[in-house]
């Protein structure tokens, strides 16, 4: 993963636990204002995401469910701030709280184009997870997408980004010998 993406991840993960399950708009809004401020190209895309654990026998489908692909240095990444909320706590499918990356794709994401990834609960039982680019953009004409309650959030996460940042440059410098 970018280090980029990865330094988001860090930061942003514990106010992403103040979201409600089903923010996914709002979470993908938060990763292209913070990443934006980088250079980073955040394009919000709108999927179908199918969440499958068979030794559950649990599916989970959200027909509109909106992700970011990131383009950083000429490759592209698909990011999903809100793959929580295909928790299905009553049946045992619990998944973290996480910013989940898959990448580098072999191609800029169309309609109809499919992400697929496999990972694990934490007891140890195997999920696939796909995405299929829908090509709609219906999230844009909601209230969650309207970023203003986020300002303050996105300002205080890009300062933390920056700071990490500043550390990460100045690590190994040593002044005088």
């Amino acid at each position: 993963m970018p280090e980029l993406i990865d330094r988001y991840a860090r930061i942003a993960l514990p106010y992403l636990d103040d979201f409600p399950p089903n923010s996914c708009i709002e979470q993908t809004r938060l990763l292209r204002e913070c990443l934006g401020r980088f250079g980073a190209a955040v394009t919000p895309i709108e999927t179908h995401l199918t969440v499958l654990c068979l030794g559950l026998k649990v599916m989970y489908e959200a027909p509109e469910h909106v992700v970011a692909l990131i383009e950083i240095e000429g490759e592209y990444f698909l990011t999903d701030a809100a793959l929580s909320q295909a928790s299905v706590h009553d049946r045992g499918l619990v998944i973290e709280r996480n910013v989940q990356t898959v990448g580098p794709l072999p191609v800029r994401l169309r309609a109809d184009h499919v992400v697929a990834a496999t990972g694990h609960l934490k007891n140890g039982l195997e999920v696939k997870v796909s995405w299929r680019v829908k090509g709609t953009r219906s999230f844009e004409t909601t209230p969650a997408w309207e970023p203003s309650h986020l300002w303050l959030l996105i300002r205080q996460i890009v300062r933390e980004m920056e700071r990490a940042e500043s550390v990460a440059d100045g690590a190994g410098v040593r002044v005088g010998a």
